[in-house]
């Protein structure tokens, strides 16, 4: 039996790696910020299929949560996990701080899973484990400016949306290239496509909810995306593979990203913004 952290659980994709996975068999440790949707889930769940589910309540909008949770699993789960999946994400209308400081889509979409990928690279170790996060085609939107956290006078929603999904693939090139040294372990980021979720719509204007449905019109369900997924947890023989991948498949990225000097000064920002260091012993 796999152990398999799923951020973002209660929604969207994230809901349905979670079903997708425990219909396998496997322990699935589910995190969100609502506790009720979280209990809603179990409930579900607890008699419906072979695997195994813990919950977690953390908001990524707060480091102390993600802290508190990365301590948790690594006393509860000493003797590792398999994998980490990100897919707890925000996109936000109008410029809001965390109460850490940040913008609330860096915070949330990039910094907070950036965070907990790196505490539990101790556990991750034992198993051979692998992150996989979620990023998107609007990566080859974005460009990393000079100082990678600094901020515009005006606020562009999808603009910055489409910079943290850059930050997403970056971040995980840099992290493959260090954690890739232990045969098996592996750094991966996946585009799941235009899927029909409720993220651009729950808080946001009327203007941009409107928007979000019309773009979103011809969606795939988020059932359809798990075996991209699935297939980098159980997939043994990827590592010559590159970390981005679209339907099972490996995917070029933007120039931007294959940037080695930006990838590394994102990743080096990162640690900084974190007050955190790459250690790889740990």
């Amino acid at each position: 039996m796999k152990r398999i952290l799923i951020s973002g659980a209660t929604g969207g994709i994230g809901g349905a790696l979670v079903r997708y996975f425990f219909n396998r068999g496997e322990h699935v440790i589910a995190t969100g910020r609502n506790r009720k949707r979280l209990d809603a889930f179990k409930q579900e769940l607890s008699s419906a299929g072979p695997g195994k589910l813990t919950t977690h309540v953390a908001d990524f909008a707060s480091f102390a949560d993600v802290h508190s949770l990365a301590e948790r699993l690594k006393s509860d789960y000493e003797d590792g996990l398999d994998a980490v999946i990100h897919t707890a994400a925000v996109f936000v209308g109008k410029k809001r701080y965390t109460e850490d400081g940040h913008e609330l889509q860096m915070q949330v979409n990039h910094l907070a899973p950036a965070l907990l990928s790196l505490e539990l690279l101790p556990v991750l170790r034992k198993r051979r484990g692998r992150v996989i996060s979620t990023t998107s085609e609007l990566h080859r939107k974005a460009e990393m400016p000079e100082t990678p956290f600094s901020e515009s006078r005006i606020y562009r929603p999808l603009k910055q949306y489409a910079r943290t999904k850059l930050y997403n693939l970056m971040f995980t090139i840099a992290l493959d290239d260090r954690i890739g040294e232990n045969k098996g372990m592996r750094a991966f980021a996946v585009h799941p496509g235009l899927v029909k979720t409720d993220i651009g719509s729950k808080e946001t204007s009327l203007r941009w909810r409107l928007l979000w449905r019309f773009a979103t019109r011809k969606a795939i369900d988020p059932g359809r995306v798990v075996y991209t997924y699935s297939f980098l947890v159980y997939e043994k023989d990827t590592q010559s593979a590159l970390p981005y991948f679209y339907r099972t498949q490996p995917r070029p990225y933007s120039e931007e990203a294959r940037d080695k000097a930006k990838v590394e000064r994102l990743f080096e920002a990162t640690e900084a913004a974190l007050d955190v260091r790459w250690d790889k012993e740990n």
